[in-house]
């Protein structure tokens, strides 16, 4: 027979086991919880102590981690309480210790908006005085990991005590900005959100490319001398801010891919077009 004559090939698979390994950070004691009297102050005034190291701007609470700006423009109207950014009791970096972001206290009592991020034991030692509270809110918010997932810039998922029908924070645009990149979200609720935030950053945006010639660094960071002037921002950052980013989303994201997400496309120099968004209306 012919066929046992003809030469066979088979095509070896060769499998390879792969075995995940999860490398957990070392074990360090965890802080005491406390409860501050000025968190109480807060509160009850919705206003924060003159003087008071209770709360901190939130990207200061970064200065132990890899994360840490040297320099930045915040704006300082977002806080992170002693709680909340105390977790363990150590010397070293804080990279896998940062709590995530969920519960807020707001205040427009001042005329401006005020945010504090808190952590879940202060929420639940002082929800009667929340309750009982006529200055401040407290608001669940979590960041936009995924596409689908509705967003929660306007604070409104849930708050307590209710929230009046025309209520609204003050600058609300530029406190929700740097919220959203501190809790670490990976999607613009539309492409305004998006340019606005490539204006604050200093990054490079398609709606500029009818501007006269003007350099632009390979991570998108224009340096204030080449900013055309429909990139000029007030305030804004004077060197790139891309590496503390990445170090941040890093940290937040502990892990999990966001390279084809819209902060992972910014971060890594690729500009978001209408299409970018287009799923999204």
């Amino acid at each position: 027979d012919n066929r046992l004559d003809e030469e066979q090939e088979r095509e070896v698979v060769h499998e390879i086991e792969r075995e995940r390994e999860v490398e957990r950070p070392p074990q360090v004691p965890a802080a005491p919880h406390s409860i501050d009297e000025d968190v109480r102050y807060f509160i009850q005034t919705g206003c924060i102590p003159d003087g008071s190291c209770v709360f901190t701007a939130v990207f200061d609470t970064l200065s132990t981690t890899s994360a840490a700006f040297s320099s930045q423009p915040w704006s300082r109207d977002v806080f992170a309480s002693r709680d909340f950014t105390t977790t363990v009791l150590t010397a070293d970096q804080m990279d896998s210790y940062i709590r995530p972001v969920n519960w807020i206290l707001s205040s427009t009592v001042s005329g401006a908006s005020v945010l504090v991020i808190v952590s879940p034991f202060e929420v639940n030692a002082l929800l009667p005085d929340i309750r009982a509270s006529k200055r401040v809110h407290l608001h669940i918010y979590t960041p936009r990991i995924i596409k689908m997932m509705k967003s929660c810039d306007d604070l409104r998922l849930y708050a307590m005590p209710s929230l009046p029908a025309r209520w609204i924070l003050h600058d609300s645009d530029t406190i929700i900005r740097q919220l959203n990149v501190f809790a670490g979200q990976l999607y613009f609720p539309h492409q305004r959100a998006y340019v606005k935030l490539c204006r604050f950053l200093g990054i490079h945006t398609t709606d500029l490319e009818d501007q006269d010639a003007f350099e632009i660094q390979s991570d998108g960071f224009i340096i204030p001398e080449h900013r055309p002037p429909a990139a000029d921002y007030p305030s804004t950052f004077q060197r790139s801010p891309i590496p503390m980013l990445k170090a941040l989303f890093t940290i937040r994201c502990k892990g999990m891919g966001y390279l084809p997400t819209h902060i992972g496309k910014l971060l890594g120099a690729r500009r978001l077009t209408n299409e970018d968004f287009e799923e999204m209306t």
